[in-house]
Formats: C-alpha cells, sequence, structure tokens
C-alpha cells in the first residue's frame, strides 16, 4: 500500500528537483532540503542502497558547501532531518554516522531550554554514543574507552537534568499487565527525544564495545529499566512523528528485555507502524525473530 505511494511521490519530487535546479535562484541549501525529503520517501520503502546513497550524497553536499548545525534557514532544518536519518541508519548497520558528531559544530552554550533545541541535542549525544560504541577496538584502548564512556553517561545526565519539568512527560493511569505505565507530553515532540535518551543508556549498557567495559557488572534490571521505559513511552498517546522515531529505540527494547512477551508485544507494535504509518519496520522484525529462535535454541 505504502509502497505506490511513496514512489510517486518520489517520483514528483525528483522531477520538480531537476527543472528547479536549472533555476538561477536554487540556493546550495535548497538543494540540500531536497535531497533529504528524497531520502525520507524511500525511507518508506526501504532503508536499503539507494537510501544509503542518498545519504552518502547528502554528506557531501553538506561538506562542500559548509552546511552543520550552526547554518540557519532551511539548511539547519534540512540539517537537523538529515542528522536523524544517518543516526537512523548508524543503528541499523550498527556503526558509527557518515557525518562523525564532531563535525556537526554545535552552537549551543549549554544552557539550552527550548525543546526543538533540546531533542537536536539528544540526537547529537546518541551520534556520540554510537560512534564510542561501535568503534574498532583494540586492547589498548580500554582505558580511553571507559573514560569516553563516564563522559557520555554524565552527558546523559546532565541532559535529563536540564529539561523543563513539562518536558519528560507525566504518568497517568496504572501500569499494564506487562509493567508499562503510559506517560503524557506536554510538548510532543519530546517524546522521540525521552525515547533516544533510553536507546543511548541501552547502547551504553549492552551493545558493541560496552559489555567488555562493564564485565560482570552489567545489570539486566538496569536494561530491563531503560527498555521498558521506551516501549512505556510508544504505547502512550504520543503523535506518529514520535512512533516513527522511536522505531529504532524499540528494536533494542525488544532485543534486550527479559520477558518474551513483551518482546512480542513490541514486535507486534512495530509491524502496526509500518501497517498505519507506512514506515518500513519489517527488517527490524526479522531480525527479531532471528534472535529469538536462536533463543529457543538453545
Amino acid at each position: 500500500m505504502w509502497k505506490s505511494i511513496a514512489v510517486g511521490y518520489y517520483g514528483e519530487s525528483l522531477h520538480h528537483l531537476i527543472h528547479a535546479l536549472d533555476g538561477p535562484s536554487f540556493s546550495s541549501g535548497d538543494t540540500l532540503a531536497a535531497t533529504v525529503l528524497l531520502s525520507s520517501y524511500e525511507l518508506f520503502t526501504y532503508p536499503g542502497l539507494d537510501h544509503h546513497r542518498h545519504v552518502s550524497g547528502t554528506v557531501t553536499l553538506i561538506k562542500s558547501n559548509l552546511h552543520n548545525a550552526s547554518s540557519g534557514g532551511v539548511a539547519a532544518a534540512a540539517f537537523w532531518v538529515y542528522a536523524r536519518q544517518d543516526v537512523a541508519m548508524a543503528l541499523v548497520h550498527e556503526c558509527p554516522t557518515m557525518l562523525p558528531p564532531e563535525e556537526w559544530v554545535i552552537p549551543w552554550t549549554g544552557q539550552e531550554t527550548a525543546e526543538d533545541i533540546l531533542g537536536n541535542k539528544m540526537v547529537w549525544i546518541v551520534a556520540k554514543v554510537i560512534a564510542h560504541t561501535f568503534r574498532e577496538v583494540d586492547a589498548a584502548a580500554k582505558q580511553s574507552l571507559h573514560r569516553d564512556k563516564t563522559r557520555l553517561i554524565k552527558e546523559l545526565d546532565n541532559w535529563q537534568e536540564s529539561l523543563p519539568a513539562s518536558s519528560a512527560g507525566v504518568s497517568f493511569g496504572t501500569s499494564s499487565e506487562e509493567g508499562f505505565l503510559r506517560k503524557f507530553f506536554a510538548v510532543p515532540s519530546m517524546a522521540g527525544a525521552m525515547c533516544m535518551y533510553h536507546l543511548a543508556h541501552l547502547l551504553l549498557l549492552t551493545e558493541g564495545c560496552n559489555p567488555s567495559l562493564t564485565g560482570e557488572n552489567i545489570s539486566q534490571v538496569e536494561i530491563d529499566l531503560h527498555a521498558r521505559s521506551v516501549a512505556s513511552i510508544a504505547f502512550s498517546p504520543i503523535s506518529d512523528a514520535s512512533l516513527v522515531q522511536a522505531v529504532q529505540p524499540l528494536y533494542y527494547s525488544a532485543k534486550h528485555i527479559s520477558t518474551l512477551a513483551v518482546k512480542f508485544k513490541i514486535w507486534a507494535l512495530l509491524d502496526r507502524i509500518e501497517n498505519q504509518l507506512g514506515f518500513h519496520t519489517g527488517h527490524r522484525i526479522k531480525q527479531l525473530q532471528q534472535q529469538i529462535k536462536v533463543a529457543w535454541a538453545f
């Protein structure tokens, strides 16, 4: 259903872009925005090689035209859409982002309270967590990795402490039988940001180089807490945009949550996101199915 719609819009958008590029008033910021939007249509079908090429092409546009997080106008908006796509691709392929987070040229002072800036800041922190988690590691780097992990945890703590009271979400109702407690977000976009916050903690606890840094001190209770927090938010009455942003956090939540019944419930939610919103989740569902098969084999 969604694939044909996305392909139709993709073709129409590409036609308009080719025509507009011939015009004298088309800026590099416009080109960046158009490229990012085209790659968004590809996400509705499958984030495969074509989408990977588009993200790679966007990096080239960003670097060659010196666009970054400090840019103004449409270029800045396009940059942050790109940043979210780059983070999502990095999580899918378990590798650092194509544009390293130290090259984003972040303009913040550390005292930000506006929700849009706080959301973007969490994307940046998650990009740094990904770079740390999925980097190539040798034995000599272990002490440095410990320092990086401690610094990243401190950044996450500082981000959470900086949130206005209205931004973190307010719990309501009673817990479901799976232990999910729904939350209301006065600022809808903060639901996605909070999912990314808990995802960052899950990555630092369970993925890539991090388990070897923690050793036998890994806390399943803490893992479960962050995994259930993601699910609680996703099963709350949140916006469609926040639900799409929760796809990658939901995958890691289902991967590491301890209860099989809860894994299946999250799996069903991922399936519903694709069927109702058109955002491709099938590859993540297949990965979860394979993980469960392997677990049952033992």
